[in-house]
């Protein structure tokens, strides 16, 4: 047995190409995500990796544990470490949850480096954006690891994703890696050149079409425009009945400052009065008064409830929801959130498992919302169509690619980043707005409590942001693309292709393997 305790021991797990080569992978990846100006690191944090699974003939059950549980804890630890602000023991789930994951895609992977070793990359390629579409399902989804997100302040290289998403910049920045890989191993001999010909012919394709679309495509500017207000109140005073007062009053102040901008729509965020506004008189006078006072439309995150007696008991059902209050005092009907947050917002699998309900984490426990609402406002004879997202729907490509197929003119992201303090979960998070305005091509209206609020035109082209926990108003106008793009009229669910194609290649190592006992 070893002895752990001993220094020497430690230093030599440390030394170990199976912990240093993936761990190293995964925290140039963690890195990218980072607003540190090193996105590029994306296109080698996998080699690492690839140099390791060279060796994959040789590399047994327990090593692929090793590698994936290295690469897992340290990308988690890098790119998610803001999540323990809100809850160590969601971050310590976190941590088991992708490890287990990651032992799943790596233990795939290594099997068909081993078996078909002609068809490596392309088992690699397969595998890792069939765990990047997976991740949109379920009650545990949590799809923040997808690659292509590393190139969002890469506007040029980003115009793509209207061909295919999201998933295409990550299949590209594994052909890079892949290819540069090749120019290492090869080197120097006469394949040495055909892959780096191969390599900058992708490369200037990707580049051409990107700076082509930026600088070409042909957007109708729009005299509506919106304004944002971002007020900035700390999530540990938010809801502390001591400072209602005097949220009421910095909303009131600054929802009358954008007024003055004569928007025609002025958006605040996730759960902006802490009260619930359409179930209790005072919340909902004051509301009615501002439209009133400002004489504009105003479109806010709220929290609501509805009794359900059915079954003949009062019982209530919690929503995160959005509406619409119009300046002629109706109000829209709400919007339920329908993907929430695992752990944060509802305990997974309480439908299945009925004593998880009395489980209490400080979660929220909302309902699940059912149905896509579409709202309008109107300029003088011009209706404007539009769709909401709050918080953490703005990560889901098909929720946003279904909204802009149903033709809205724009969307609203509204959300609450004040959990995750001054980290970088807020420049992740609202990154996603910039991949998702150009997979659909739709301008993107981010509210957020305490930042980063931004207004994203359809180019991925950010035209207003904040700082966090500033306290300010945002304003544009409104560009529209009049087309819907490919990735939303025919590639939505192309990822489920690579999730066939790694089922297959798997299924024919098994059966490689079977044939093998039998021989």
């Amino acid at each position: 047995m070893k002895d752990t305790n001993n220094p020497a021991n430690i230093f030599t797990f440390f030394r170990d190409r199976l912990f240093w080569q993936p761990a190293l992978a995964a925290l140039l990846l963690g890195l990218s995500r980072y607003p540190l100006k090193l996105n590029f690191l994306a296109f080698f944090a996998f080699l690492p990796l690839l140099f390791l699974l060279q060796q994959a003939s040789s590399l047994r059950l327990k090593k692929i544990v090793k590698i994936a549980l290295s690469f897992s804890t340290v990308y988690t630890l890098v790119a998610l470490y803001w999540i323990s602000v809100v809850t160590l023991p969601g971050f310590i789930g976190l941590f088991i949850l992708f490890g287990f994951y990651f032992i799943l895609l790596f233990f795939v992977v290594g099997r068909i480096y081993k078996v078909l070793p002609r068809l490596r990359f392309v088992g690699l390629i397969t595998c890792w954006l069939s765990f990047e579409w997976l991740q949109n399902f379920g009650e545990l989804r949590f799809p923040w690891f997808n690659l292509g997100y590393s190139l969002a302040d890469y506007t040029s290289l980003i115009q793509i994703s209207e061909i295919g998403g999201i998933y295409l910049l990550s299949l590209l920045i594994l052909i890079i890696n892949i290819l540069l890989f090749k120019i290492l191993i090869s080197f120097p001999t006469h394949k040495t050149l055909l892959y780096i010909i191969t390599l900058l012919i992708v490369l200037s394709i990707w580049i051409g079409w990107g700076n082509y679309r930026l600088h070409n495509l042909k957007l109708i500017e729009d005299d509506f425009n919106a304004s944002i207000v971002q007020v900035s109140i700390p999530q540990y005073i938010k809801w502390d009945e001591a400072f209602y007062d005097s949220t009421l009053a910095l909303y009131r102040e600054y929802t009358l400052k954008a007024a003055e901008e004569e928007p025609d729509l002025i958006i605040l965020p996730e759960s902006a009065i802490p009260d619930y506004v359409l179930n209790f008189s005072r919340p909902l006078t004051y509301v009615k008064n501002l439209v009133r006072d400002t004489g504009i439309d105003l479109f806010l995150g709220l929290p609501h409830y509805e009794i359900d007696s059915d079954s003949g008991e009062y019982e209530y059902k919690f929503y995160n929801a959005t509406t619409l209050f119009y300046k002629d005092g109706r109000i829209h009907q709400p919007y339920y959130k329908i993907i929430l947050v695992p752990v944060g917002e509802r305990i997974p699998f309480m439908d299945y498992i009925p004593p998880l309900r009395n489980l209490q984490l400080g979660q929220a426990n909302w309902e699940y919302g059912e149905d896509l609402v579409h709202f309008e406002v109107q300029k003088e004879d011009k209706k404007y169509r539009f769709s909401s997202l709050i918080c953490f729907e703005i990560a889901f490509p098909h929720l946003t690619s279904q909204l802009a197929a149903d033709d809205v003119d724009f969307m609203v992201n509204v959300t609450n980043d004040a959990w995750f303090k001054k980290t970088v979960g807020p420049y992740q998070h609202g990154m996603m707005t910039v991949i998702r305005a150009v997979e659909t091509r739709t301008q993107i209206y981010r509210a957020a409590n305490t930042g980063i609020s931004m207004i994203v035109d359809p180019r991925g082209v950010i035209r207003q942001r904040t700082r966090l926990y500033e306290q300010t108003v945002i304003n544009d106008k409104l560009y529209l693309y009049p087309e819907q793009t490919i990735y939303v009229r025919y590639m939505r669910n192309y990822p489920a292709l690579f999730v066939f194609l790694s089922s297959l290649l798997f299924i024919i190592t098994i059966l490689c393997g079977i044939s093998i006992k039998r021989t």
